[in-house]
């Protein structure tokens, strides 16, 4: 058969194959969301159940507290289950970057995702899935001692408890370290593919820090008291009683704001594509100013300058200008050859690209000058035209002195 084997893949089926790991880590990134967006809505249902219970009716307050509990595990597993999905997603994702590669048209290198970022999605997914495994720990120990509490003394119950808080204490830390090193792969991904999308993990982040420090003030106090039962202080209650408010209210308030955007996040990751912005540090050169000829494509440039051998004597020789399809034509003659000598070399020609923007936008400012000043002479002629005019209306308008003859009086009729 003409079939390509599996081991020379076209570069269309690598770039497929990278595309469908990008699609299926979203989607996985997606779903670990939703899991723990459902988890954030369960924990605020669960505290509303509890505070619901009904002191007047025993029936009514027993359903209602096993209502509340059933909510608490259903939120435990879907927590679980986020995880899970979310380090899944990651780790499939990472495999995939390679196919975002972006050509920079302005220095032409070609960049893509560097190795050190998609190591970060590596430890970073190990660190979230690591808190799921340290939840399942938890969850182990907390149903075993259930199950053999009656075979169970009391310093063997209270070294249970004491494991179930330590590892609560550091599976917080897990999923600050692993939220962290999520954050700054999404940073960086975003960075290095100079996408204009909007993509972050600071929310995530938020979230993880908020939730150790419940877990901290409850879990943390209730272990420095099974540690030491007989010594315990009194003012521990006030930090548990913060901690549960932070772990069993903000938290989940929080929770459902920043997994919402993440699956907003996940979605974005699937069609993820390299963008056309400049990278960091790198920045194109600004493009030349419109003017009354426009600049060339390069391939006509190099066509239109003719090679030294074909140079004549005195003049140079006339070539065809090649201008692609749907460009305009530069009306401009072919600048000489670099070799060619003249008698009386002719004036040169405006240059055509980045500098001859400069050169108009000067002459246009010298012919405006010398208009302004044009308009500033005809001015001062038309005043001078007026005035003269207004001194001539003035004589003209004067009657003239009277003479001897005209000032004499007429004396009495003559007799004939």
């Amino acid at each position: 058969m003409g079939g390509v084997s599996s081991g020379a893949l076209s570069p269309q089926a690598i770039a497929a194959k990278w595309r469908g790991k990008r699609e299926t880590g979203g989607s996985l990134v997606t779903a670990g969301a939703a899991a723990w967006l459902i988890h954030s809505i369960l924990m605020m249902v669960g505290l509303v159940l509890i505070f619901s219970i009904s002191l007047t009716d025993f029936e009514a307050a027993t359903q209602t507290i096993f209502a509340g509990l059933a909510t608490f595990i259903a939120a435990t597993v879907a927590v679980l289950l986020a995880t899970f999905l979310l380090g899944a997603g990651l780790l499939v994702y990472q495999g995939g970057t390679p196919g975002l590669a972006m050509h920079e048209w302005w220095s032409g290198a070609t960049r893509q995702v560097s190795p050190s970022t998609r190591t970060k999605a590596k430890v970073g997914a190990a660190f979230v899935i690591l808190y799921g495994i340290l939840g399942i720990i938890v969850i182990a120990t907390y149903v075993w001692m259930t199950t053999s509490a009656q075979n169970l003394d009391f310093q063997a119950i209270l070294n249970g408890i004491q494991l179930i808080l330590l590892l609560w204490v550091v599976a917080s830390i897990m999923l600050i370290v692993g939220s962290a090193l999520v954050a700054s792969f999404l940073n960086s991904l975003r960075v290095e593919t100079a996408s204009h999308q909007s993509i972050g993990g600071i929310g995530f982040l938020a979230y993880a820090i908020l939730s150790a420090i419940g877990v901290l003030l409850f879990a943390g106090s209730l272990l420095t008291i099974f540690m030491n039962p007989l010594s315990a202080q009194i003012g521990l209650v006030i930090p548990i009683m913060i901690g549960a408010v932070i772990g069993l209210l903000v938290v989940p308030i929080l929770g459902m704001v920043v997994f919402g955007l993440m699956i907003a996040y996940g979605l974005r990751l699937r069609k993820w594509v390299a963008g056309s912005q400049p990278a960091a540090g790198f920045y194109p050169p600004p493009a030349p100013v419109p003017g009354q000829y426009p600049a060339p494509a390069p391939q006509a440039v190099s066509q239109m300058v003719p090679p030294p051998a074909a140079a004549g004597a005195g003049r140079p020789v006339a070539v065809p200008m090649s201008v692609p399809f749907a460009a305009p034509a530069n009306p401009l003659p072919p600048p000489p050859p670099g070799d060619a000598t003249f008698a009386n070399p002719p004036a040169p020609a405006p240059i055509v690209g980045t500098e001859s923007w400069v050169m108009r936008l000067e002459a246009q400012i010298e012919g405006l000058q010398r208009s302004v000043n044009e308009q500033q002479v005809r001015i001062v002629e038309l005043e001078n035209e007026i005035a003269d005019t207004k001194s001539r209306l003035v004589r003209a308008s004067v009657a003239p002195p009277k003479t001897d003859s005209d000032l004499e009086t007429p004396g009495p009729p003559e007799d004939f």
